[in-house]
């Protein structure tokens, strides 16, 4: 992440202190409440102590500008690879996306695994906002019943965008949409050490993300998933994958940033840039440090 952390035009200062300096002022944000509570396959409501988040149309719209129409975070085809050995999917083949963001990441998926995907959202304001919920690609959490119960062959949680590893919320559903014999693929953050949670350097950065997560200890994450009744197969880490990918985005997306501050119209597009900028910055350098990992969890429901 050296583009992001040094890049300078010779005064020796970061880009994102020049660009601070550039735009200053208020940076209003939406809060979004509570949510229904609606009855579930699980027995429960959707989402306890439900959040949305914190996102703005110039939020997502600086997002996009980054990663691309409708993507909230990386999307590389080395990521989209690994999903599709795993699942080994065949033309018909449903899958179910949970934490779908935008609906971007799910889209790809689907083209890539030539079968089709449908994404669920938790974060109501990404549901208000998405350009492409129309195409019946993106649903709202709240659309699972019964009659939805065990609907999919396959889902995969992604807790590697917006969600910042946070993937609590998704796992009870995920198991009631699974079909018996489908695979739950679970992708997320996990710190090394419980304690890491309390260091002022983690604390940062779960402060720059809209999502606020908690993100689990290793241990803690393959728990929550034995809880639900799941069994974990396979396991990778992807740790050197995501970062390049973060990487790559990034490069281009520097002089764009630099293209926008020269036009006036678009200089409000700044302090969401520099705030995309600054809490992928963190999630990288907390990998490289080795405070974060990046796993992929590969699990089928536990034989009785």
């Amino acid at each position: 992440m050296q583009l992001l952390r040094r890049l300078t035009d010779g005064d020796g200062h970061p880009l994102t202190r020049r660009l601070r300096a550039l735009w200053g002022g208020d940076r209003p944000r939406l809060r979004a409440v509570d949510g229904g509570h609606a009855a579930t396959p699980w027995g429960e409501s959707h989402v306890p102590g439900h959040y949305w988040g914190e996102w703005t149309a110039e939020s997502l719209r600086a997002a996009q500008m980054v990663w691309g129409h409708s993507l909230l975070g990386p999307c590389s085809p080395d990521e989209l690879s690994l999903l599709a050995a795993w699942v080994k999917p065949r033309r018909g083949t449903r899958i179910a996306l949970l934490g779908a963001g935008l609906g971007g990441f799910g889209l790809a998926l689907s083209r890539i695994c030539h079968c089709h995907v449908t994404g669920f959202e938790q974060a109501d304001v990404l549901l208000r906002l998405c350009p492409d919920r129309r195409n019946g690609h993106l649903r709202s959490l709240d659309s699972i019943t019964v009659k939805t119960e065990h609907s999919f062959d396959h889902v995969v949680i992604d807790g590697l965008g917006h969600r910042a590893g946070d993937i609590a919320p998704f796992l009870k559903p995920a198991a009631a949409l699974a079909s018996p014999r489908g695979w739950m693929i679970v992708r997320g953050y996990c710190v090394t050490d419980g304690a890491i949670r309390d260091g002022e350097r983690h604390r940062r950065w779960v402060e720059t993300e809209p999502a606020r997560p908690r993100v689990p200890t290793r241990a803690e994450l393959l728990r929550q998933v034995e809880r639900i009744g799941f069994e974990i197969i396979d396991e990778a880490d992807t740790a050197d994958q995501h970062s390049a990918a973060i990487d790559a985005c990034w490069a281009p997306a520097v002089d764009l940033i630099r293209l926008v501050s020269a036009k006036k119209r678009q200089r409000t597009l700044i302090p969401h840039l520099i705030e995309e900028a600054d809490r992928w910055r963190e999630r990288v350098e907390m990998i490289k440090a080795g405070d974060l990992a990046v796993v992929e969890l590969l699990t089928k429901r536990a034989s009785s």
